[in-house]
């Protein structure tokens, strides 16, 4: 019947007493020995029940066998209700809060009788240890809560607050119940948290006998005992504590939904209520309990009627230390005046923080005035418009009006000396917060930063006078080298003067001869003829280079402006009135490049674009420069006649200038590529790999 891996030794005998499930420690329960317990249902909700064995009574959790898959035979659970005998078979557990029973199986044997309720006091609620008893439990119920699957109500018996959840039939009627004087049966069965320790009595019942009324409370909730707002919690020889009291007073500041203040004289009290629609000046009798949880009394459960209206007083100018003074209280006697807690007051102060975790969470200003940090709270649904919000910054100067509500130790002091320790405030709204002295612009933070821009100008002046004596160095050696630059210059124009003068001037008188020659007899020739085109061809080129290299010596773009700029001159140059459109195109980051390799690119831009120009006709000429980190492409393209580059003269000479621009390619690591047809122009590219 019980599976092997759920059982500690399936050979013992079961345990069949719920006392001695309940002794054991967490460490035996957990090894799941085998119970077999016959008993009555005291309780059953939702797979959850109580089963009492005639002396104790202890959970058993259905869904808890349902989760680990022990549940094999849920039968049982059809129908099954408080006063019914089961036989439940399963493992013991260590439980949440006290052990409990895994069941396997469930069997129904017929009607029981409910055991009699065990009494028991406030100090054994609090202890817990009668968890899983059938109990009763006698006091005042002082507020009722229907939920979906059922009704909690709040029933304050011997001081102590125990919750009651009552279910299906249980629940009947109970919210007329309010204010009555019941008897409670159920299970007790307390709250408790992750530590496995109880934190809050609670009784729970699916029986229709649940409550019993001993005294039934007032049809009109204002039928209850008056009392002034000052002596709610004063002494009474025939006080009754927990039952309704009535009061009244004016309503001074409201939290919707949540509570207000009550102002009576110099007294104001907080009542917790749900209240819709509750004014300021409102004059209204008020019907609820005592809250003692508070140093201050204060009630709860609080019912509202409205009695006319009055006239707000205004909000008194206080310092903190003023509204704590105004509460401390020693075995000496009374405070002189009476404390401002609950009070309209206005404050002055800086603003030290503004906490908004998001748009639907409240916002709360910290401010700190008299050496004393408080917190001002509006309202969760505060808009703030952007003017507003950008003058609360730290540091500023504010004046705050709102509901003070004073904070005391969580305990009593044994010296009697019961002091604030704290406040802080409740505003209406952001109008209750107003800035009368905005954020110096001098704040401390400013100042640093001042500080620290004028300690860096500092530094860095010290710094530009070193960088200042470098760079006079560097000037020194500048002008050293611009005067060599210009004696290597002037070298340079005397050269390109002589090669002018000289070379250039015999290659004219050669060529004057081979023009002589031409006209001679012997011209007819066609043997003359081709050496005399041939020496003619290369007389030319030669000139040319002669013509390229004294414009070299005088050019000095190059040099000075990079291999780019030499491009954009050599265009503009050539850019002339009459004859083709020459443009450039530089793409590219301009990675240097070693002065062999541009002049030598250079010089196939200049043959390129003097071919175009003497033999194409072209009405567009285009010098494309393309740079990456891969490589160098230049482009020289027209739109002229073209040629067919395989083709070969008759005369066999052959074209100086493209063997020419090749050869300046393959000097440098560069290809050149030439394509060119009859009447559509000519293209050239020398692609060049950067290293």
């Amino acid at each position: 019947m019980f599976p092997p891996a759920v059982l500690a030794d399936a050979s013992d005998a079961p345990i069949t007493r719920i006392q001695e499930i309940r002794c054991l420690s967490r460490e035996d329960s957990a090894k799941a020995p085998r119970v077999r317990i016959s008993g009555t249902c005291i309780y059953m909700a939702n797979d959850e029940s109580f089963v009492h064995d005639g002396t104790h009574g202890i959970w058993v959790s259905a869904l808890t066998a349902r989760t680990r898959g022990l549940l094999i035979d849920a039968s049982g659970l059809d129908g099954l209700t408080a006063g019914t005998s089961v036989v439940v078979e399963g493992v013991a557990d260590p439980g949440e809060y006290a052990r409990q029973i895994v069941p396997i199986t469930i069997r129904q044997t017929g009607s029981g009788k409910l055991p009699k309720p065990v009494r028991i006091t406030a100090e054994q609620l609090i202890a817990g240890s009668e968890d899983g008893q059938w109990v009763e439990v006698g006091g005042v119920i002082q507020g009722v809560q229907v939920l979906e699957d059922r009704t909690v109500c709040s029933l304050m018996t011997g001081g102590l607050n125990c919750w009651v959840s009552l279910y299906g039939e249980a629940a009947k009627n109970l919210p007329q119940l309010v204010d009555a004087e019941v008897m409670v049966v159920g299970a007790f069965a307390p709250d408790h948290n992750n530590r496995s320790e109880a934190v809050l009595p609670k009784i729970i019942s699916s029986s229709p006998d649940s409550i019993r009324v001993v005294k039934p409370s007032p049809a009109d909730p204002f039928d209850a005992p008056r009392v002034r707002l000052d002596e709610l919690r004063g002494f009474s020889p025939d006080a009754t504590l927990f039952h309704r009291k009535v009061t009244s007073g004016v309503v001074t500041f409201v939290r919707t939904g949540e509570f207000f203040f009550l102002r009576d004289g110099d007294t104001c009290v907080r009542v917790e209520s749900d209240a819709p629609d509750l004014v300021p000046g409102w004059q209204v009798d008020v019907s609820g309990f005592i809250d003692f949880s508070q140093h201050f009394a204060a009630l709860k459960m609080g019912i509202v009627r409205k009695t006319g209206e009055a006239e707000l007083f205004p909000p008194r100018l206080a310092s903190p230390g003023e509204l704590l003074q105004s509460a401390s209280w020693r075995w000496l006697g009374r405070a002189s005046s009476p404390d401002l807690s609950g009070h309209s007051v206005k404050l002055r102060g800086r603003i030290r923080r503004v906490d908004r975790s998001s748009p639907l969470t409240p916002i709360t200003v910290w401010i700190e005035s008299d050496d004393i940090l408080f917190p001002a709270n509006l309202p969760p649904d505060s808009m703030l418009d952007p003017r507003q919000a950008a003058s609360w910054q730290v540091g500023a100067e504010a004046e705050v009006t709102g509901a003070c509500e004073l904070e005391f130790r969580g305990r009593p002091d044994p010296l009697g000396l019961y002091f604030p320790v704290g406040l802080h405030l409740w505003l209406e709204s952001p109008r209750a917060l107003e800035i009368v002295q905005p954020v110096p612009w001098w704040t401390p933070r400013r100042l640093t930063i001042a500080l620290s821009a004028t300690g860096l100008a500092a530094l860095v002046a010290i710094s530009l006078a070193a960088i200042l004596r470098r760079r006079v160095k560097q000037q020194v050696a500048i002008i050293s080298h611009e005067l060599e630059a210009g004696a290597v210059a002037a070298e340079r124009e005397r050269m390109a003067r002589d090669l002018h003068d000289t070379l250039e001037q015999q290659l004219t008188g050669v060529a004057m001869q081979l023009e002589s020659l031409a006209k001679s007899p012997q011209a007819r020739d066609p043997g003359f003829i081709n050496r005399l085109t041939l020496a003619s061809r290369m007389l030319q080129h030669s000139r040319q280079e002669a013509r390229r290299s004294v414009w070299d010596l005088r050019n000095r773009v190059l040099e000075n402006h990079g291999f780019a700029a030499a491009l954009e001159s050599l265009a503009t140059a050539a850019d002339i009135d009459g004859g083709p459109h020459v443009t450039t195109r530089i793409t590219g980051s301009r990675a240097h490049l070693p002065s062999v390799v541009t002049y030598q690119l250079l010089h196939i831009a200049q043959e390129s674009l003097a071919n175009a120009l003497k033999h194409a006709g072209a009405d567009e000429i285009l010098i494309r420069l393309e740079m990456d980190s891969h490589q160098y492409r230049l482009t020289i393209s027209d739109d002229g006649a073209g040629f067919d580059p395989e083709f070969q003269a008759p005369s066999g000479v052959p074209h100086f200038g493209l063997i020419g621009m090749r050869e300046r390619a393959a000097k440098i690591g560069a290809t050149l590529e030439i394509v060119s047809h009859p009447a559509h122009g000519t293209t050239i590219t020398v692609t060049l790999p950067v290293p």
